[in-house]
């Protein structure tokens, strides 16, 4: 009778084992998934925000570089 009682304990034990490694795993898939796709799209919007600070500094170093220029063109005799 002993026995018969720990085979099913022991059977109980085994069931409830893979039962929760199947949830685990799928919880652990879910959870991987989303934040695989959110850190997708905070990727998308990070590079479009780079972008945009890449064209803002190639027109500062446009605008730099005719001001430069100007400084260099200068002659203290254009003033008089």
């Amino acid at each position: 009778m002993i026995a018969v009682a720990s085979e099913a304990w022991a059977f109980l034990g085994v069931v409830v084992t893979a039962v929760a490694g199947i949830v685990v795993a799928v919880v652990n898939v879910t959870i991987t998934s989303r934040t695989r796709r959110e850190n997708t799209s905070q990727h998308a919007a990070s590079i479009e925000a780079l972008n945009r600070v890449v064209e803002k500094v190639e027109g500062v170093d446009s605008k730099l570089d005719q001001h430069i220029g100007w400084h260099q063109a200068y002659t203290p005799e254009q003033e008089a």
